[in-house]
């Protein structure tokens, strides 16, 4: 089987492309896609009793407790949640200012 006419790599790729075993390659590639999806099946179902565990054992208010530490951390170093906050009560002014002329408007 010499295909490629005198160019010694390529007929040597060639040769050995042909002793594969494909069939028996792809068996074993299904066979180490079916552990590995049981692996992370498994781990994925222990992970979520686990944390279901938790959560109902009092996880809730200790991740409340949790977020509000990490929410005053990060203010307190950056006070992005203080400027998040007085733009959200300017927007929300604005909008009830339009609401009105539109009142008036409307009544007029």
């Amino acid at each position: 089987m010499n295909n490629t006419i005198g160019f010694p790599p390529a007929d040597a790729l060639l040769v050995q492309l042909t002793k594969v075993d494909y069939q028996k390659l792809f068996a074993q590639f299904v066979i180490i896609s079916a552990t590995a999806l049981g692996i992370i099946v498994g781990a994925a179902q222990f992970v979520y009793n686990k944390t279901a565990q938790w959560y109902q054992s009092g996880g809730k208010e200790q991740l409340l407790a949790y977020a509000h530490q990490t929410t005053q951390f990060i203010n307190n170093k950056t006070q992005l949640f203080d400027k998040l906050y007085a733009f959200t009560v300017s927007v929300y002014n604005r909008i009830e200012l339009l609401a009105h002329k539109i009142e008036d408007l409307v009544a007029a």
